[in-house]
């Protein structure tokens, strides 16, 4: 395992942990996979092998042993009386694997937690955590990424297996209790990888029997899925199926510009694409903004701490004749004469999630979707620098800046990754790389208006890109990924900047 695979286990796992730790109830811990897991404790030690990094590693293995035995210790109070009542009625062997088999994936980790030998070994809280990971990320609209997750499951089930032939009873419960969950992980890996392979064929079958809203949309998310666990490496496809893939999903792709899209939204495959896929809809975490100060509960449990800032700018309208009521022309260039609107407010709504309307996605260099300005990692950067560049993008007076912070639903990308990522799509997919590509063309030279729709395919919703030296920008297609401030920035009459609650732009 080389340096690259340590950073990625690390930004991953801090949007796991941002996810899962933020709303723990008081009979849960945070999550153990960073303090417990050889999986990353290995990659973490290549990370600081060296003499000159000795020190700092040596601190690192100390703290993860403290909170080792903190979280253990947890794990046993908590689940004590969880275990006791799952035990009811049933009367079997405790340290035959068939004794479990009445229970499900959540109720086996509770299970593990609850085993008690003074000190559990790095196999067996590998398997621990990695189901607590499981049961704790795949839910909802995030159960796309349980299949991987599965797979890691399996991996440290099958290792704890192989490494065990326990005489004493203690040993025979655990192994009995990990071999049951291996035969249960398995079978739900079958059934995962069945749904994502078949699925595509069916909803197909009914688009082109019916090309409804509804049957186009299916036939997409069917294919995404299928397309996530390719790209991410969680199935293997063999030529043609690829092939196959490749142009069916090419053919969803163009029978979804026949969709409808919002009135306040651009008429474009990002804003379909997102749409269908249901991000376009999702709505951000509204904050205090004291929840974004480095002390705050938002700012610790994001997987970037760092505030970003969007501005909009008053959007130009037509000037209408009082008269007519119809748009004056502009007798030289014989064109609508344009003014800008007294404020943005109905925009930031729209950011915003009020009244149910879905994300306009504007253009950027790393895609479509919301740009917010960030500081960078150089010395002497600023949250000022931030607020600086995000405000260039409404200088006029009713101008709203918005602060916010990516928070647990995040999925983040470094522009240079994701930019290797849609050359990997273009090679494997070229079909379908290509009517994402060339659908909605170009904003401008430099615009890479598909990056985010290219990135979505994996899983990701925020692209961090770099700006000036002291901002980076990051591109969101996801407000969901979002936590946003209640309290906004609006530039006066005068250009001058108020503060005003977001909740009075209504």
């Amino acid at each position: 395992m080389c340096q690259k695979d340590f950073e990625y286990e690390d930004k991953r796992l801090k949007e796991y942990e941002a996810f899962a730790n933020r709303n723990i109830t008081k009979d849960e811990t945070v999550l153990g996979y960073r303090d417990m897991n050889s999986r990353f404790l290995d990659a973490e030690k290549l990370e600081f092998r060296g003499s000159l990094r000795q020190e700092e590693y040596n601190k690192r293995k100390t703290e993860h042993e403290k909170r080792k035995k903190d979280i253990e210790s947890a794990w046993h109070k908590n689940t004590k009386n969880r275990v006791k009542d799952l035990k009811k009625g049933n009367r079997g062997n405790v340290k035959s694997p068939d004794y479990y088999q009445r229970y499900s994936l959540k109720e086996l980790e509770y299970f593990l937690k609850n085993n008690d030998r003074g000190g559990n070994s790095a196999e067996y809280n590998s398997v621990a955590t990695d189901l607590e990971l499981y049961n704790r990320i795949a839910v909802g609209d995030k159960e796309v990424e349980g299949l991987g997750l599965l797979e890691r499951l399996k991996e440290s089930c099958q290792h704890y297996i192989d490494s065990r032939n326990p005489t004493f009873t203690s040993g025979k419960i655990r192994k009995a209790i990990i071999t049951q969950l291996s035969i249960k992980v398995n079978a739900e890996i079958e059934k995962q990888r069945n749904e994502y392979s078949t699925k595509p064929n069916e909803t197909l079958e009914e688009m082109r029997k019916e090309q409804s809203d509804e049957n186009i949309v299916a036939a997409f998310k069917s294919h995404y899925n299928l397309m996530y666990q390719v790209l991410n490496g969680n199935m293997t496809l063999k030529k043609d199926e690829k092939a196959k893939l490749d142009s069916n999903m090419e053919e969803v792709l163009k029978n979804m510009m026949k969709l409808k899209v919002d009135e306040n939204q651009s008429n474009t495959l990002s804003s379909r694409f997102f749409n269908s896929l249901g991000w376009a809809s999702n709505k951000p975490t509204m904050v205090d903004d004291k929840d974004l100060d480095d002390d705050g509960k938002e700012y610790k449990n994001s997987p970037l701490k760092k505030r970003m800032y969007h501005t909009t700018n008053p959007m130009l309208i037509p000037v209408l004749d009082p008269k007519t009521k119809k748009p004056r022309i502009d007798p030289k260039t014989k064109k609508p004469v344009m003014k800008r609107k007294e404020n943005a407010f109905e925009e930031t709504n729209q950011l915003l999630g009020k009244n149910g309307g879905k994300v306009y996605y504007g253009i950027g260099k790393a895609g479509k979707g919301i740009y917010c300005a960030v500081k960078s990692n150089a010395e002497g950067s600023t949250d000022e620098d931030a607020k600086k560049d995000s405000l260039s993008y409404g200088k006029d007076s009713g101008a709203v800046m918005v602060k916010m912070m990516l928070n647990g639903n995040a999925r983040i990308v470094h522009i240079l990754d994701a930019q290797n990522k849609a050359s990997a799509l273009r090679k494997s997919f070229p079909k379908i790389y290509n009517v994402l590509e060339n659908t909605d063309g170009r904003s401008g030279v430099g615009f890479d208006d598909a990056l985010t729709m290219h990135v979505a395919l994996y899983g990701y919703n925020t692209i961090l890109s770099n700006g000036s030296f002291n901002t980076n920008n990051t591109v969101t297609s996801d407000r969901k990924a979002l936590s946003i401030s209640t309290t906004t920035i609006v530039r006066d009459e005068f250009g001058d900047l108020d503060k005003m609650s977001v909740n009075n732009l209504i």
